[in-house]
């Protein structure tokens, strides 16, 4: 078999739907080298795993399904799915995403073939919503979003989990990549944190230099129920504690300035303090005392409402009359979405 330049990494679980497209916007592509595609099926209980197998048996040559006999979750999964690519570069596109342009690989490997000292790089991409359709292209110039090339751990981590990379546009080197996952097993193998995508991509940047393609190569697909964007408030919420949490880890971990600590730590407590409310987690709560000395009036208020059952149950309608209007503005402005 030949030994493929560039490995595209791709997870999926519960994604028949959309699998499909995934695999054949990979498949589209023009390239003067070989590469394969790997496939790492996370036990689903729809039609995703019989499809991902349908291709191999055409494609054997690119195609490889990574099957476990168990659900294994996120972080495991892509762990797993890295581990067995074996390009020189490892492109990502999740199953809900997909490559519209199929020059996408061929760009992006030219690019770190004249560039050594370049371990990521990724574009700009269209942003679809599933719910109506809409599609917003080139969305980082639509935005008036433009990515620094060579981003330091502190760009990347202000940008946040979407606004300057987004996985399904990335490229990088495997050797660095392997690099970093396997120095914190902790980080990368276990489910800590969410979107580890993020730290991956923060990680590879403090160890090389980065690049932006200002055209977009790929198709986002954003849904109303996802894993960064849950329609439960509570998610939400545990969502962004979550993210913060990672962050804050890499910030200690590479004793950036506590400038940047404070930034994100913030952060943290405007979701930390509402899910403490809505779990009515009062061990939560005495450690964000432990963390925070000062609380403005609304933190005080969702504080108190955690003992408070007249307090809570006024929040949670006032929170829940609020949030039926939001949704009724969104079915009006479905761009908006």
């Amino acid at each position: 078999m030949v030994e493929p330049l560039v490995s595209v990494h791709m997870i999926t679980y519960n994604q028949a739907s959309s699998i499909g497209q995934a695999i054949e916007g990979v498949l589209q592509q023009k390239t003067n080298f070989p590469f394969e595609l790997v496939i790492g099926e996370d036990y689903s209980t729809d039609d995703t795993r019989k499809i991902a197998f349908e291709y191999q048996r055409k494609f054997p040559q690119i195609v490889r399904v990574i099957a476990s006999d168990q659900n294994l979750g996120l972080t495991k999964n892509t762990y797993r799915t890295e581990l067995a690519c074996r390009g020189k570069y490892i492109a990502y596109c999740e199953g809900d995403d997909y490559w519209h342009d199929p020059g996408k690989l061929q760009v992006q490997a030219d690019y770190m073939e004249a560039h050594p000292e370049c371990g990521l790089v990724h574009s700009d991409y269209d942003r679809r919503s599933i719910v109506s359709g809409d599609v917003i292209r080139n969305f980082n110039q639509a935005m008036n979003n433009k990515p620094p090339d060579n981003m330091d751990i502190v760009t990347i981590l202000r940008g946040g989990s979407s606004l300057y990379i987004l996985t399904c546009t990335v490229m990088v080197r495997r050797d660095i990549l392997l690099k970093v996952i396997n120095s914190d097993p902790a980080l990368y193998q276990y489910d800590i944190y969410k979107t580890v995508d993020t730290l991956r991509w923060a990680e590879i940047a403090h160890l090389s230099g980065t690049h932006y393609i200002g055209k977009s190569l790929a198709t986002y697909n954003v849904s109303p129920n996802s894993l960064s964007k849950p329609a439960d408030p509570i998610a939400q919420l545990q969502f962004s504690t979550s993210v913060s949490s990672g962050f804050i880890y890499l910030i200690d971990k590479y004793n950036l300035s506590e400038l940047e600590r404070q930034y994100h730590l913030n952060k943290w407590f405007q979701s930390a303090i509402p899910l403490a409310f809505y779990q009515r987690d009062k061990q939560f709560t005495r450690s964000i005392y432990n963390m925070k000395q000062r609380f403005t009036i609304k933190e005080r208020i969702f504080i108190r409402g955690i003992s408070s059952e007249i307090i809570y149950r006024s929040i949670s309608i006032y929170k829940y009359i609020r949030n039926q209007g939001r949704l009724s503005s969104l079915k009006k402005y479905p761009k908006n979405i």
